[in-house]
């Protein structure tokens, strides 16, 4: 298949919405299985948690749960990808950096679970767990591993290390439509940057405390 015929992935068609709640579904029952406070999150979870969530909404069926890549054998996922004209790493890129966040998101778990493992404010708790969750998620946003789907992906492991060490779990699926998610999103895409996407994630906490 030449890559010009390879179908688009852009929006998810209603019919495919039972499918994705089911991945969503998934994804709890994951969270609430494992051990939140022990297990080590790593690359391949993510590659699953995107299989499942999009395995029937797919317009090609190996776009789930599948980096972007130049594989012969799966020549739709050789692919750059961006978002208003902001673009992702370069396809060739992806599977070395996702495999480099990995090792880096264990040594900082690593790290977050001995500074809390002492007593700490709920305010120190709060910016630790959003540290370590906005730049799991902004890592991500910035790679853009997937053909499709990396924003859930973010949310899922914001997600993930807030439901850890907070029992918090403030996103869904959809994109959130406030606008400091927006900016913030579009700042870890291009420049790398997770400040913005921490100082939201601090907030958004807060406010749900109160």
């Amino acid at each position: 298949m030449k890559l010009l015929d390879c179908p688009q992935w852009v929006t998810d068609e209603n019919s495919a919405l039972p499918g994705i709640a089911q991945g969503a579904s998934a994804f709890m029952r994951f969270s609430n299985r494992q051990n939140p406070k022990k297990y080590l999150l790593t690359h391949g979870d993510i590659k699953e948690w995107h299989k499942k969530l999009f395995l029937k909404t797919v317009t090609v069926p190996y776009y789930a749960g599948n980096y972007r890549s130049i594989d012969p054998a799966r020549p739709c996922l050789n692919t750059d990808v961006h978002i208003g004209g902001v673009f992702g790493a370069p396809v060739a890129d992806v599977e070395q950096l996702m495999k480099k966040f990995s090792e880096e998101l264990e040594r900082a778990t690593k790290s977050t679970d001995e500074y809390l493992a002492s007593e700490r404010s709920p305010v120190e708790r709060i910016k630790a767990a959003a540290y370590l969750a906005a730049f799991a998620g902004g890592k991500i946003i910035q790679i853009h591993p997937f053909v499709n789907g990396n924003g859930r992906m973010a949310r899922m492991v914001m997600d993930f290390f807030l439901h850890r060490y907070l029992n918090r779990m403030p996103f869904f699926i959809d994109r959130p439509t406030h606008p400091d998610y927006t900016t913030a999103s579009r700042l870890a895409m291009q420049h790398g940057l997770f400040g913005p996407l921490y100082q939201y994630l601090v907030e958004t906490i807060i406010m749900l405390d109160t």
